[in-house]
């Protein structure tokens, strides 16, 4: 296909007609609005929402790509007509309605591009070669390409180690803080993420709906929109990027998932992309460590009112993740970069007298679940996790308290045997009082202002 096409084309949803494109203009087939990508509800041509599909036209293997497939038309919109303007990401598509194609027949379903597209691979460089390839609509600035491995499309990127860190890290600390998080791994020199729709869900950018609108106020209720399960979601995407200084989040790198089969909205997307967070551009210094991101989340929770439940963020876990990654990059500048971040983001989260006692023995008891050892070995050091199970963990930081002479409430000790049962979560105990706290704090500065 060709620009030429979308004069008289049909936008499919898989093997759904869901509009006629007819002059570059899409009409709803009705009783599929549901369907339509969300792009579609507040614009009706077509061409900006194909050229948001096309691979970056200023990277250097683009121009590699799109001189082996002999392209005659290079702009965005042919680009990606090129492949029906198919993605792995979504099951959108663009057909000729005179064809009989299927959505078998045009989805990706092999890459004989993803090394000339990744690294500029000259014995890519064949003009023999079949030429449908994800690459035309893999969007974003660096070079990376499609893999298909074992049933399942993970995309490799490339980058300087600082970048590749600093994703991988992101990744890993995003686990363990409980965050949904886009799986990374590394592969040799580079960087891999696993498609996370699956093939089961379509990917919406917040570009669709919100345009390049970044502002978190903005962002937040358009999510409510959507339910507050998923603003609580763009919430913690928002603290994360705080806590590891992503200043790379833009509308194309979060959005939601949807139900490819009823357009249902059902979360937002997983996160990813943090290759420009934390140390790929540099190391901030302690001096301008309460700008920038910071200050533009303490605006926001403030002008919201919100007081974000941040999960527990310990030296010990920072350890562990640090001893898993072979980078030569200075990782006790990240620890405790990471750390007082973390500290501010607590005061910025919770007044002082909302950090109790019970949540402090919450926090002893975590970390001591994840205990990192340094053990002295002759003229060497071995650090091995020594790992305590939930019951010693608590028996242990309820005996810090105890030894001073305090003692939780037992509300509090009954949730402490639900977690030992497994009955509940330390999240679960941290929400619980979360709320606890804030109400007493409501019904304090409540009593304050009536007097």
């Amino acid at each position: 296909m060709s620009s030429k096409d979308i004069q008289k084309a049909l936008l499919m949803c898989g093997d759904q007609a869901i509009a006629e494109i007819r002059d570059g203009e899409v009409f709803p087939v009705p009783g599929k609005e549901n369907l339509l990508p969300m792009y579609f509800q507040a614009h009706t041509f077509v061409e900006p929402w194909l050229a948001s599909r096309a691979i970056d036209r200023h990277r250097i293997n683009s121009r590699l790509l799109k001189k082996a497939l002999r392209l005659e038309e290079r702009d965005d919109v042919s680009t990606v007509l090129y492949v029906n303007a198919a993605t792995i990401t979504d099951n959108y598509w663009i057909k000729d309605p005179e064809s009989n194609q299927t959505y078998k027949e045009i989805r990706f379903s092999e890459n004989y591009f993803d090394k000339l597209a990744l690294y500029g691979d000259v014995n890519s460089f064949s003009f023999e070669r079949p030429s449908r390839t994800p690459e035309l609509t893999s969007i974003g600035s660096f070079e990376k390409c499609w893999r298909l491995e074992d049933g399942a499309w993970w995309m490799y990127k490339s980058g300087r180690a600082e970048e590749l860190f600093s994703e991988l890290f992101v990744y890993k600390l995003g686990c363990a803080l409980g965050f949904p998080m886009a799986e990374y791994k590394m592969d040799g020199e580079y960087i891999k993420t696993k498609d996370f729709t699956e093939g089961k869900w379509n990917f919406e950018p917040a570009a669709s709906f919100l345009g390049d609108n970044e502002d978190y106020s903005d962002n937040y209720h358009a999510f409510q929109q959507f339910g507050q399960r998923i603003a609580d979601e763009y919430l913690s995407l928002i603290v994360l990027d705080t806590l590891c200084v992503n200043m790379d989040r833009h509308t194309y790198n979060y959005g939601v998932l949807r139900d490819q089969e009823t357009g249902e909205i059902l979360r937002l997307a997983p996160n990813f992309d943090n290759n420009i967070a934390l140390i790929a551009r540099g190391f901030l210094s302690p001096g301008r460590r309460q700008e920038g991101l910071l200050t533009l989340f303490k605006d926001f929770v403030q002008k919201e009112g919100l007081k974000p439940i941040l999960p527990i963020c310990s030296e010990t876990m920072i350890d562990k993740i640090l001893m898993e990654m072979d980078f030569p990059v200075d990782k006790g500048f990240v620890k405790d970069f990471i750390l007082s971040r973390y500290e501010e983001m607590r005061v910025l989260c919770r007044e002082p007298e909302r950090i109790p006692l019970e949540a402090q023995l919450t926090q002893a008891k975590a970390e001591k679940e994840t205990a990192v050892a340094t053990i002295s070995m002759g003229s060497t050091q071995k650090t091995e996790a020594t790992i305590m199970n939930k019951t010693k963990a608590w028996d242990y930081a309820l005996g810090i308290i105890r030894a001073d002479g305090l003692e939780p409430s037992k509300e509090f000790l009954e949730l402490v045997e639900k977690e030992k049962r497994g009955e509940i979560t330390e999240q679960d105990i941290l929400k619980h009082l979360d709320q606890k706290y804030r109400t007493k704090a409501d019904t304090k500065k409540k009593n304050t202002r009536s007097r």
